[in-house]
């Protein structure tokens, strides 16, 4: 069985070999030949009701049964026997909050008949095994138990004192001394010796650095990975005495950092000992099951989706089921390729997505038909055959009730994966130790390289108990007996963790804190750096010790000179300027079937005007797509509001009764939601969608006052413009084309904001998209034109507007002859800037050259423009290449 990171730390020593030997729950269990423990499942016992936590269970059932069993398990930890009888809170105060979670939580074991979780049932069963049960010794090599031990984990050191004894008393000084060397740390007089000393002092007196302790700032966690094997080859070539066994690195045991971890010292040809497997047997049969149920429960999570359909198992293959993970996270539910799908596969999809399952008989019909499509082609038959055990489980756990509905909750936890086991590479005497950020190291070292030195790891910070206040705990310490760890004492043994982690390095010790994640995102530094700093003489402020490689000295960068394998080559910006030289046309890189350029979109364009960086990786399909769960954003807002306007007001229509807005709305609403946003249906997203049908009643109501003031008529809802524009074909899409009375045509840009930052863009000149439409329909390509060429041919007189629906306003330009209090009409030129900042950068990237932003390009156009820069932020590289500029301005 697998070990849990909670095992107790005792150690027993072999009578004969005289080898230490961690005392975890499997050798427990085969030295008391104890039988397999019950499972632990609390599903059936919560769903009795009437218990505190019954709300949270209903909004969040997967967390809150998650904190129900961290709770249990430290209750049960607290007490000496390990039983539910074992909680007395006859002396707790009746009512209070303390009272009632303990009660509860006691409850529910007892409701378990005293289940617990695999390896706590084992501690169990040696506390109550009969004495001389045990047919392996275990002398156990301490006198005493560990020190700040649970009351479960004493009782069993009592218990196996009294079955096996301790070890002889050789052993014993042995086993002392190895743990006292293990932490002994540097000589006193060291930089690193006096930081490991006075790490956790009260007062720590800063010594003058000797180059024991030091702080580098990689770029990257990749640049981390290749700084640490390139430090340890190059003490390795200096120092003819150090070994690979002189050096430990400690990290996180996060498997895409022991991958980075593997890779740069596998290129090195360094061995390491003890690194983590970056990856286990992934359970494909049952994530598949577990994927495909949630996509049943209605509303289907998008992420659920998108994994099911990339599931090796999935009949369409990777290629197409990768577009349908695209399509359906961009918010494109129904795949336009199913039309083109073989029979079984378009009725497993068409039932995926619209059929019914809402009781046992219709579940089990959808299980069987996933059951037909599965792929079973070489290297899938295992996880086939997996997943076809667990649907038929399923359908016979369905068959004795086929109208009752299904016990969601319970069917997703029998579906969970269980990944295989990750093989960690052995601990060895020779090879770099690799040890866990979250463990005691094994091992001495003379150098330490400390890798992933930055904010929310060193100690990783206490996370807050659902349950139980600090002061509760001491409450039910002190009347109880029932002794559970507070957040102050659980983040002190972190700290005391730490300490005794720095504490294995003899001669040196290098933190590695690299500036910004994989993602670019910059990374801020641990809070124990604070500490360290105390300790040495410096007049630089703590986050200023890191010193970033491209500043250090050559020792300190040979990573770059180590590499087996030559970095390409970057562009290099063009000397005296702040422009990239790419050598192409980068108008070009979308191209049409026929070669030609694809045409750019207002949105695209706006982009370009902010951050030419961005815009260049928007059109070589290199922005970030994440997978995320679904949220209310203001994009989404933006799509149901318009979706919502357009049906209430359609085209050559009379405008709508005002006293048929509120009900119209909602259904209207509640039409775009389930085609656009079915997560919204939840219960726990009832006051958004609410507050979104109030905000929507209003907008509607003064857009139909606006309407029948200016006496306009809907021409045309969602029209597509097609045409040339700024030297380019530009394609864009108009919400709607109003005609008044005088024969004017409007186009209008619904926008679910306010008016305030739209206004004061346009009177500064820096609006970009309405100056584009009206563009367009100036000189139109009548191929996009959507059949308006009767409407748009020889008419010259067109204004543009934008319809801020939060506060009903409609800022127009071009408008004459508008009646009072129905729009406010901007006379100044709206896109002077914007449209010459554009038609230079356009010339630039035609050219092949990418303008970089400066630091002060953010300030500009917030302040100046008026423009939010969201391009900014679409990617983290769009903040990572600003460049400092001289003069502390933006240049327009």
């Amino acid at each position: 069985m697998p070990e849990l990171p909670d095992s107790p730390p005792l150690v027993t020593c072999h009578p004969v070999s005289g080898a230490f030997t961690p005392i975890t729950a499997t050798l427990l269990r085969e030295a008391y030949l104890l039988a397999p423990p019950a499972p632990f499942a609390p599903e059936a016992a919560l769903a009795q009701g009437g218990a505190p936590w019954e709300a949270s269970l209903e909004a969040a059932p997967a967390e809150t049964r998650a904190a129900i069993g961290a709770a249990l398990r430290q209750l049960a930890e607290a007490t000496p026997g390990l039983r539910p009888e074992d909680v007395d809170i006859s002396a707790l105060e009746p009512g209070s909050r303390l009272h009632t979670h303990v009660a509860a939580l006691r409850d529910l074991w007892l409701a378990m008949d005293g289940a617990l979780p695999p390896d706590l049932a084992i501690w169990r069963g040696v506390i109550e095994a009969e004495a001389g049960a045990a047919i392996e010794p275990l002398p156990l090599a301490s006198a005493a138990p560990p020190e700040g031990a649970s009351r479960a984990a004493r009782a069993l050191f009592d218990r196996l004192l009294a079955d096996h004894g301790l070890a002889p008393e050789p052993a014993r000084a042995a086993w002392q001394a190895r743990q006292q060397g293990l932490v002994a740390g540097a000589p006193e007089a060291t930089s690193l010796g006096h930081a490991q000393r006075s790490l956790l002092a009260g007062h720590a007196r800063p010594v003058p650095p000797d180059g024991s302790l030091r702080f580098l700032a990689p770029a990257n966690p990749e640049e981390e990975a290749d700084c640490a094997a390139a430090l340890v080859q190059a003490m390795l070539a200096r120092d003819d005495t150090a070994r690979a066994r002189d050096f430990g690195l400690l990290a996180p045991a996060d498997p895409v950092m022991q991958a980075r971890i593997g890779r740069a010292f596998g290129a090195r040809g360094i061995a390491l000992s003890g690194l983590e497997a970056t990856h286990g047997t992934v359970d494909v049969g049952a994530e598949t099951l577990l994927n495909f149920l949630l996509a049943l429960r209605r509303p289907a999570p998008v992420m659920a989706l998108a994994s099911l359909y990339t599931s090796p198992l999935m009949p369409w293959g990777q290629a197409i089921g990768h577009q349908m993970a695209a399509e359906v996270m961009a918010g494109r539910f129904d795949y336009r390729g199913a039309q083109d799908f073989p029979g079984d596969w378009a009725a497993f999809y068409r039932n995926l997505r619209h059929g019914n399952a809402d009781d046992g008989r219709s579940l089990r019909a959808r299980l069987a038909e996933l059951g037909r499509v599965l792929r079973r082609d070489a290297g899938r038959t295992e996880a086939a055959h997996r997943l076809d055990r667990l649907i038929g489980d399923l359908r016979a756990r369905l068959a004795p009730q086929p109208e009752a509905p299904p016990d969601w909750d319970l069917l997703l936890s029998l579906a969970s994966p269980h990944a295989g086991a990750a093989e960690a590479t052995p601990r060895t005497v020779e090879g770099v130790a690799v040890f866990d950020a979250q463990s005691l190291p094994w091992r001495p070292v003379r150098h330490l390289i400390v890798m992933g030195f930055t904010s929310g790891a060193y100690p990783q910070p206490v996370a807050g108990n659902p349950f139980f206040l600090d002061s509760e705990l001491m409450e039910l310490r002190r009347r109880a007996g029932l002794s559970i760890p507070t957040r102050a004492e659980a983040l002190a043994a972190r700290y005391a963790r730490l300490q005794a982690q720095l504490s294995v390095a003899r001669e040196s010790a290098t933190f590695l804190c690299p500036a910004r994640d994989g993602a670019g995102v910059r990374l801020g530094l641990p809070a124990s750096l604070l500490l360290l700093a105390r300790t040495v003489e410096s007049d630089r402020p703590p986050e200023d010790l890191p010193v970033p490689l491209a500043a250090a000295n050559a020792d300190e960068r040979l990573f770059a000179m180590q590499e087996i394998a030559p970095r390409p080559t970057r562009p290099l910006l063009t000397p005296g300027t702040r422009q990239l030289n790419l050598g192409q046309d980068l108008l070009l890189l979308r191209r049409a079937s026929d070669g030609t350029m694809r045409p750019q979109s207002p949105s695209r364009l706006e982009t370009l005007l902010v951050s030419p960086l961005v815009w260049f990786l928007n059109e070589a399909g290199a922005l970030p797509a994440p997978w995320l769960p679904e949220d209310f954003t203001i994009l989404l807002r933006g799509n149901l509001a318009h979706d919502v306007i357009e049906h209430l007001f359609p085209a050559g229509s009379d405008l709508p009764d005002a006293a048929d807005i509120p009900d119209r709305v909602r259904a209207l609403a509640d039409q775009a939601i389930r085609r656009l946003a079915p997560f919204l249906q939840a219960r726990h997203w009832a006051v958004e969608r609410q507050r979104f049908i109030t905000e929507m009643t209003e907008t509607a109501r003064t857009w139909r006052e606006t309407l029948a003031t200016l006496g306009a008529e809907v021409v045309v809802n969602e029209v597509t413009l097609l045409g040339d524009a700024r030297g380019i074909v530009i394609q864009g899409r108009a919400d709607c084309i109003l005609r008044l009375p005088d024969g004017q045509l409007l186009i209008v840009d619904h926008k679910k904001s306010a008016s305030t930052k739209r206004r004061a863009r346009m009177q500064a000149g820096w609006d970009l998209q309405l100056a584009l439409y009206r563009d367009l329909l100036l000189r139109p390509d009548w191929r996009g034109a959507d059949g308006l060429r009767a409407l748009l041919e020889g008419q010259s007189d067109i204004a543009v507007a934008y319809h801020t629906m939060n506060d009903g306003a409609l800022l127009a330009h071009g408008l004459h002859g508008a009646p009072p209090g129905s729009a406010e009409t901007i006379d100044a030129d709206i896109s002077v800037h914007a449209t010459e900042r554009l038609e230079a950068l356009l010339a630039e990237v035609g050219a092949g050259r990418l303008r970089l932003n400066t630091e002060a390009d953010e300030a500009f156009f917030t302040k100046t423009a008026s423009l939010v820069p969201y391009a900014l932020d679409a990617t983290p590289l769009g903040r990572a290449f600003l460049v400092a500029d001289a003069g502390g301005e933006a240049t327009p």
